[in-house]
């Protein structure tokens, strides 16, 4: 899939709009500057693409000159949402359940790097390389995944619990003033990828670990096929209420010949998923209000309701108030 088309959860948006407003800034430029809007995530169960998201949080980061902004988000979200998600990540037997509970869920709903247990002599490393297709917030991202995996730790290993050791992936100078200095434990900077250890006498079984977390999902929340994807942000009017496939191309940071091309890869084409869409946002209002024609036009992104006639037509080959009149009949 093309990393650009990576999308999660819109809870995680809502949690950085929250932080920035609690921290008085200023929310809806910062925003803007990335291409997102507060309603965007009006319902958490919408979908949002990763990679303003994380531009997000390194422009945040800039902005409050905050270097543990990252951490910051994690608090909110473990506070306010992490719990509330599913109580299964912390109802499970042990502490390796609890961790592919976890992971496994965060699987179906956005872009999952890998993780993996790796065991020496004295620790159970939990690792992961980093998200996929993500090149800016990097460090941003790293702080709020280990801060809400300790979290997620300390409900097996007990409240007291913190780790003694941590591997990163960034350089030490980008740690001084973040959070991790908070923490009484050493650090090892330009890692081949992130790890926090796990004490061995504390973990039951660990031998019978298989060193592989992440197991496939079905049903996943956010889709990884292309045009499901383009689908589900359609019908969130996630790109306006009137997208062109310029508009689209340009949202998604993809060259419109390339975005077309990976659909054409899938049997689809960019005018069609657009055309589908308006026509069954037209039927749902056609159907389930009582509203006119030219207010339905409006709503649509039309200009007037001789644009919007000719188009549904083409796409239904009758027109809006004909189909309206033969369902209720």
């Amino acid at each position: 899939m093309n990393n650009n088309l990576f999308a999660a959860k819109a809870v995680y948006l809502k949690v950085l709009i929250e932080t920035l407003d609690s921290l008085k800034a200023p929310t809806d430029i910062l925003l803007s500057k990335v291409g997102l809007a507060r309603e965007q995530c009006l319902n958490e169960e919408f979908i949002i693409l990763e990679y303003p998201l994380w531009q997000l949080m390194e422009l945040s980061a800039q902005e409050l000159n905050l270097d543990n902004f990252g951490e910051l988000v994690a608090n909110n979200f473990n506070e306010n949402y992490f719990s509330k998600i599913d109580s299964g990540f912390f109802n499970q037997s042990d502490i390796y359940q609890g961790l592919q509970y976890y992971l496994g869920s965060m699987n179906k709903q956005s872009n999952m790097p890998a993780f993996w247990i790796k065991h020496d002599e004295a620790y159970s490393w939990l690792c992961r390389s980093g998200t996929p297709g993500i090149t800016v917030g990097t460090w941003q991202m790293e702080q709020f995944v280990l801060r809400f995996l300790i979290y997620l730790l300390k409900r097996y290993l007990g409240a007291e619990w913190a780790p003694k050791i941590i591997k990163l992936k960034t350089s030490e100078p980008d740690v001084s003033a973040c959070f991790l200095s908070t923490l009484d434990c050493e650090y090892v900077f330009s890692h081949k990828y992130s790890a926090i250890g796990i004490e061995r006498h504390l973990l039951t079984n660990f031998a019978a670990w298989p060193s592989k977390l992440v197991t496939a999902k079905k049903g996943k929340a956010v889709p990884k096929k292309h045009t499901l994807l383009l689908k589900q942000l359609l019908k969130q009017n996630y790109f306006g209420l009137n997208p062109s496939a310029l508009i689209i191309a340009k949202a998604v940071r993809i060259n419109l010949r390339t975005l077309q091309r990976v659909l054409a890869e899938e049997h689809e084409q960019l005018s069609k998923l657009i055309d589908e869409d308006k026509s069954n946002k037209a039927n749902h209002l056609l159907l389930n209000s009582d509203k006119s024609i030219s207010d339905i036009a409006v709503i649509l992104g039309y200009q007037d309701d001789g644009n919007f006639c000719r188009a549904y037509k083409s796409w239904q080959g009758q027109t809006p108030l004909q189909f309206r009149k033969a369902e209720k009949n």
